[in-house]
């Protein structure tokens, strides 16, 4: 009896707190909780975006849960995309490097190239209140970076790209960059 008690404070302790797993020297990544795939009805959609929804994701940048029915295209972001709608892409697959916005534009400018090298599955948005200059997620998992380490965001790329509950090609569609 006493080791299942054990046992079952240990399996309840795992599930929740992430489970960490070194990639490389350079790059931790934290697997969470799958939280479901759902897409939101339109008018939770609407409430969400105008800020009027208590909705909230359990990790911080969202790395899986429900979402919008429509996905935001793989692609170089300026602009914040919204959580609801970068959680369809990562569904599909896709991987999202969010950074802070005050990055400094060279390495800004970094991400953005490298994004465009990789060509497909991949999203770039700045996001204020980030725990790190860079994080990176991808269907139930997120690595903090703290610069824009390229090498560590091609690795996460080549680990998690692809791997969602959906996988649906997602080249690189939109690019806010250029123009």
């Amino acid at each position: 009896m006493r080791r299942l008690a054990l046992a079952l404070v240990i399996a309840v302790s795992a599930c929740a707190q992430p489970a960490q797993v070194a990639v490389d020297s350079s790059l931790t990544v934290e697997t969470f909780a799958d939280t479901g795939n759902e897409h939101f009805p339109d008018t939770e959609v609407q409430a969400i975006l105008a800020g009027t929804s208590d909705f909230s994701y359990s990790t911080f940048p969202a790395t899986s849960g429900p979402h919008a029915a429509t996905w935001a295209p793989c692609g170089i972001y300026r602009e914040t995309v919204p959580e609801i709608f970068d959680v369809h892409t990562m569904e599909h697959g896709g991987v999202v490097v969010h950074y802070d916005p005050s990055l400094p534009t060279d390495q800004r400018d970094s991400i953005e190239n490298l994004a465009r090298e990789l060509g497909s599955h991949i999203l770039v948005t700045p996001r204020p209140g980030l725990p790190a200059e860079v994080v990176l997620t991808a269907w139930t998992v997120m690595a903090d970076l703290d610069g824009p380490d390229l090498t560590a965001i091609e690795t996460f790329w080549h680990d998690y790209a692809e791997k969602g509950p959906e996988r649906v090609e997602c080249p690189l569609e939109v690019d806010q960059a250029s123009g």
